[in-house]
């Protein structure tokens, strides 16, 4: 059952009622949203040590005074790294558990303290829009649009995406891709030649400064490996480096890894808030994304939030982790969940995808939270089903 809440006052969303009980309450105090989130994601280090803690890492975005502040807490590769010994060792891609090296230098406290410092108080939408998109999102050609602007600007992701990449060309030459999309058949690109664990928190005060971010140890409870003195598990991040020589990614010391953490924010015309939201999800967090917000924004669909982040999703999916949608050599299928429209799984079957139907409000399809801002000031906020304890609360 879905959590939702109203206010004018302010609301909180994350996938725990205690984290949630925790941000609500600072906001209660008189603390600002930053504050408030800073309180749930520090709960949720507690009571989701599986999702996230401080042996993670951490990304957020700010809205206030009309700007979007982004915040990147994520760690470096090791001095010591070093993709040649790991191959020499057999390995052809980076080891996912019990393995040191998959640990960068995490960045989930560091980015606690930024953002307490600077806002503190107390102690794949480019494409879409060219597209014919049908305004009943049940329609089988909602979904199959989708799905193929959703493999158009991801399908070679790992070759393009890296912490050297020049975002300014990279941005609309994928937007360019929306040639790429034929509205009536699948496309045959096969992915070129790895669950996640993370967990998404929103909140929004009554000034309407709203915050949007992401605490993740990438697999569940990370590398599995703990700092022995504390006892905080270390998270395994490094999975997303790749052991190919000379790939733009390959693992180096001080390099980050690509990451899969994508928290949102959409803002009006004028620059005022409209919406923070997120997912946790691994490779299906953009994809995620994209069906709400075009559900938001071309649907009409965001008075109530809650509806929105549950109603039924599709996902590409890779055979294996989670994180290999785009880097296995089989070519992604695309799953679709129980509560999803009938027509979807014929309809897209009918245009020559791979379809695996999946129960109903299933974790694999992330955890997703939002808050909207309405015309009259209120604010009206969702938490995920899928959580099972997600919970948003109103002052």
């Amino acid at each position: 059952m879905s959590s939702g809440a109203h206010s004018r006052h302010g609301v909180v969303a994350s996938a725990d009622g205690a984290a949630t009980q925790a941000g609500a309450h600072v906001l209660a105090l008189g603390g600002n949203a930053v504050d408030a989130a800073l309180a749930t994601s520090a709960a949720m280090s507690v009571v989701a040590p599986h999702l996230c803690g401080m042996g993670g890492d951490l990304f957020a975005l700010v809205h206030v005074n009309g700007e979007v502040h982004a915040l990147d807490a994520a760690g470096r590769a090791p001095s010591g790294s070093n993709a040649a010994h790991l191959r020499a060792e057999g390995h052809q891609e980076m080891p996912f558990h019990g393995d040191i090296r998959t640990v960068t230098v995490p960045g989930a406290v560091a980015g606690w303290l930024e953002l307490h410092e600077r806002f503190g108080t107390l102690a794949a939408l480019g494409v879409v829009e060219t597209l014919d998109l049908p305004d009943d999102p049940d329609d089988p050609q909602w979904a199959h649009l989708l799905v193929e602007a959703t493999t158009a600007v991801s399908h070679d992701r790992s070759a393009v995406l890296h912490d050297r990449a020049d975002l300014t060309t990279l941005i609309p030459s994928l937007i360019s891709r929306a040639t790429m999309v034929d509205p009536s058949l699948a496309s045959v690109r096969p992915a070129p030649l790895a669950d996640g664990d993370t967990t998404y928190m929103c909140t929004v005060d009554r000034n309407g400064m709203g915050v949007s971010l992401i605490n993740s140890n990438a697999s569940g409870f990370g590398s599995l490996l703990v700092e022995p003195s504390t006892g905080i598990n270390l998270h395994n991040r490094g999975l997303g480096f790749s052991l190919q020589e000379g790939h733009p990614a390959e693992l180096a010391p001080g390099r980050k890894p690509p990451h899969t953490l994508c928290p949102s924010i959409i803002t009006r015309q004028d620059g005022s808030l409209f919406s923070v939201l997120g997912t946790m999800g691994g490779d299906a967090q953009p994809q995620i994304l994209l069906q709400i917000i075009t559900r938001m924004l071309r649907n009409d669909q965001s008075r109530f939030p809650w509806e929105t982040v549950d109603a039924g999703r599709f996902a590409l999916r890779g055979p294996r982790t989670g994180f290999d949608t785009w880097t296995s050599a089989v070519p992604p299928v695309v799953t679709i969940e129980g509560h999803a429209p009938d027509a979807w799984a014929s309809g897209l079957a009918d245009r020559g995808h791979a379809v695996e139907r999946r129960r109903r409000f299933d974790s694999g399809f992330g955890h997703a939270h939002a808050i909207v801002i309405r015309d009259d000031g209120t604010m009206a906020g969702g938490a995920d089903s899928r959580t099972i304890v997600g919970t948003c609360a109103g002052l």
